[in-house]
């Protein structure tokens, strides 16, 4: 079985973009903090080669995933 092709930049940019926007959207996906409450994100798989849900940098798409969430959600 042939593995997936990479996405581009773009196409991969677009996930968290929509979480991000779902975050915004939906207060009730917060949780509780010391001052009233916190957006969070949780990034799951950094490291699972074997089963295709990758975010640590690779040969072919070096750092592009984790520069895409820095993107999308840095300061």
């Amino acid at each position: 079985m042939p593995l997936p092709r990479p996405r581009t930049r773009e196409q991969w940019t677009a996930a968290p973009k929509r979480v991000k926007a779902a975050l915004e959207l939906h207060p009730n996906l917060e949780t509780p903090a010391k001052e009233g409450r916190q957006r969070m994100l949780l990034i799951y798989a950094w490291n699972e080669f074997g089963e295709g849900g990758i975010t640590a940098p690779t040969g072919g798409e070096k750092a592009m995933k984790l520069e895409a969430v820095r993107e999308v959600f840095g300061q």
